[in-house]
């Protein structure tokens, strides 16, 4: 919470918090629980909230009310903590990029934090945004390790996971991203382990969601892996046509890495024949 004393506002929301939790100061529960909804109207159920609305509904008699709120608290508890752990996963697995000190790399901590991951996720029977997040640190993770089948099994379950979200919502565009990008995962290790019908069908049903959302890393992803896969079919014109494709993409939208990536594929492939 902002302080002010120290020379910052606290932002609306913390300013609507404080003004329910004052009513209930002064025993106005009604009050306090009519801030409390109307602050969830405007910024969503959020655990903040939700727990401070179940004290005023307690005292007011509204038992079933309170009590389920309390569980929703209880899961966005869950689902932040599950977002701490999976979070944590990726810095102890990517420990040796770090420049400023960090230990290195840590697979076996990052194991201990995707056991107790998979602990609390046993509790956690709906899928969510933290779920596949989970699940798809999972699967870099052992990837990272070598471990492919495991890497593949994580990354379908952050799929089915996506799916069931986008079923709920279809037109949620965080759930579509995260659908497409555990399809692309997905697809690149199907591809590794030699998977080569199933990599394309997850490659070409992630790329129309990435293209419809104009998220363009992704795009040159997806068009990275398909000229991957054209030339694992022993197709060299295939492939340079995706990766042409994502080089102008690239370069029409200043994704320098990227263009050093395409530019190197296609440095590899023997040039075009030429007509005689």
């Amino acid at each position: 919470m902002a302080n002010p004393e120290q020379g910052q506002t606290p932002d609306t929301f913390t300013q609507s918090l404080d003004a329910a939790r004052n009513l209930q100061v002064t025993n106005d529960h009604q009050g306090s629980i009519a801030a409390y909804k109307a602050l969830m109207a405007q910024y969503g159920e959020r655990s903040e909230a939700l727990n401070g609305i179940v004290v005023s509904l307690r005292v007011t008699g509204q038992h079933t009310e309170a009590f389920a709120d309390v569980n929703k608290a209880k899961i966005f508890s869950q689902q932040n903590y599950l977002t701490a752990l999976a979070n944590g996963i990726d810095v102890l697995r990517t420990g040796h990029r770090a420049k400023d000190g960090f230990p290195g790399q840590n697979f076996n901590k990052a194991l201990e934090y995707m056991r107790e991951a998979e602990d609390l996720m046993s509790h956690m029977p709906d899928a969510s945004i933290a779920t596949v997040h989970a699940f798809t640190n999972f699967g870099l993770l052992h990837n990272d390790m070598g471990n492919l089948d495991l890497a593949l099994a994580a990354y379908s379950n952050a799929e089915i996971e996506a799916r069931e979200l986008v079923g709920k919502v279809p037109a949620n565009p965080e759930y579509q991203n995260r659908l497409a990008r555990a399809l692309h995962t997905e697809g690149v290790t199907q591809e590794k382990l030699g998977m080569i019908d199933e990599a394309e069908i997850s490659q070409d049903e992630a790329l129309p969601i990435f293209t419809e959302q104009g998220d363009i890393r992704n795009i040159c992803n997806v068009l990275i892996s398909k000229g991957d896969i054209a030339s694992k079919r022993a197709d060299p014109e295939l492939s340079r046509s995706h990766w042409e494709k994502g080089l102008r993409v690239a370069q029409e939208n200043g994704e320098q890495t990227m263009i050093g990536i395409f530019t190197e594929k296609l440095a590899q492939l023997q040039p075009p024949p030429t007509e005689s």
